[in-house]
């Protein structure tokens, strides 16, 4: 049995159908059930990564679970589920991280991570870190203003980023949730394939769609007012920006080889990504 946090999520979803698709028997938490729209061979149990004792039912007969938190209190929540998972007897914990926790960043969201990734450590249970490049998912945030106005508002346009396909990351995650390595604990760094500016794929974006695009550079105020605007708790926009920051004044992303190596596939271009999801921006 595998038990998928997250399975709402971008990345969730898509490893619960796979792991069906293969055959698996899966199991997902989370605080919603009756919103969840989950598959109906899913097993839905209720839990709360903050409240402990919810936690243990859904790891009951559980081998390998997909961990995927976020926020300030990462390290309190991956440890929850660290300590459950392990006390139940599961095999291993495969957990959604960030790529720079290898670099030592130190941005909020890259701390978060870290202190999560130390949490499931001391546990001690054997683990996978699969700490992830931007998701070129991010993009969906540009398709409102591309829509109404052929402009795309950004701060740091010029930062380059190694964007990469949540169908990667998922695909990646099955293999590891899936194939047998008793014991051991590694951590992968996951990007896509090329190194890519926010301005670079707004204008891939423009070429595809058949017009032109104008990406406008913004204050990070601006930037910041929008994010909340738009709903995002004011914690996590000053988070994000603070990591977009904090990236765009280090050495530059560099690619990884991972999703081949892992799955036997080259990982998806952003022009990949772009054509499957080219009817969000029209």
């Amino acid at each position: 049995m595998i038990l998928v946090t997250g399975a709402t999520g971008n990345i969730g979803r898509l490893v619960v159908t796979t792991l069906l698709d293969e055959g698996q028997e899966v199991r997902a938490l989370t605080r919603d059930p009756e919103c969840a729209r989950l598959p109906s061979e899913v097993d839905v149990f209720t839990g709360d990564f903050d409240a402990v004792e919810t936690l243990a039912p859904a790891m009951k007969g559980v081998d390998t679970v997909l961990l995927a938190s976020y926020g300030p209190v990462t390290g309190t929540r991956d440890a929850n589920v660290a300590h459950t998972a392990a006390t139940a007897g599961a095999s291993r914990i495969v957990k959604i991280s960030i790529a720079g926790v290898e670099a030592g960043d130190c941005d909020p969201v890259t701390e978060w991570h870290r202190a999560g990734e130390e949490a499931i450590d001391r546990v001690g249970i054997p683990r996978t870190f699969l700490r992830c490049g931007e998701l070129m998912t991010t993009a969906l945030w540009w398709a409102a203003t591309i829509r109404s106005m052929g402009k795309v508002f950004v701060p740091f346009a010029d930062s380059p980023s190694a964007p990469i396909d949540p169908v990667d990351v998922a695909m990646v995650a099955v293999r590891c949730l899936t194939d047998s390595r008793p014991g051991e604990s590694e951590a992968l760094v996951l990007t896509g394939p090329e190194v890519l500016t926010s301005s670079a794929r707004v204008h891939r974006l423009g070429a595809m769609l058949g017009t032109t695009l104008e990406c406008v550079e913004v204050p990070r105020e601006a930037a910041f007012e929008k994010m909340v605007a738009a709903g995002q708790p004011p914690v996590i926009a000053s988070a994000r920006l603070d990591m977009i920051e904090v990236k765009s004044k280090g050495p530059g992303a560099v690619p990884s080889d991972t999703v081949e190596a892992v799955t036997g596939r080259p990982a998806q271009t952003f022009d990949d990504w772009a054509a499957r999801n080219l009817a969000a921006f029209r």
